[in-house]
């Protein structure tokens, strides 16, 4: 088992552990870079997600910042559990989730599955047409 890490605001140290170490070594089909076609492809299962650069984007609205964040948990544990973890921004009641993989600095198929994971926590995004 992996020791615990400590959260330390001051260090500029890197974090020790990585998700593409763990799970997508280099070279494996979930850490190959995906072609624009794969990515549009991808994008026809993902409503309400844009493609800006080479990120994955979805910016969601909640009621107050206590629903925000409690969605900001609920991705933090989908996020955990793929070893993939996005960039996360919250802004009162504004949630804005940014995928990319910085070992292939584009998109994998880990960005669109876990995309999608965190689509289906949402209720009502279930209610988009597709």
């Amino acid at each position: 088992m992996r020791p615990q890490q400590r959260y330390d605001p001051t260090s500029t140290a890197a974090p020790t552990h990585c998700a593409a170490s763990r799970h997508a070594q280099k070279g494996s089909p979930m850490s190959e870079r995906l072609t624009p076609e794969q990515v549009a492809e991808g994008m026809v299962r993902l409503p309400g997600w844009a493609i800006e650069g080479d990120r994955l984007l979805r910016d969601f609205q909640f009621a107050d910042f206590v629903a925000a964040l409690g969605f900001i948990v609920e991705v933090g544990a989908l996020a955990e559990r793929a070893s993939h973890h996005p960039e996360i921004v919250n802004t009162y009641g504004h949630v804005r989730i940014s995928l990319w993989s910085h070992d292939v600095e584009g998109l994998t198929i880990r960005d669109l599955r876990l995309a999608e994971a965190i689509s289906a926590r949402v209720p009502w995004l279930h209610h988009e047409p597709r």
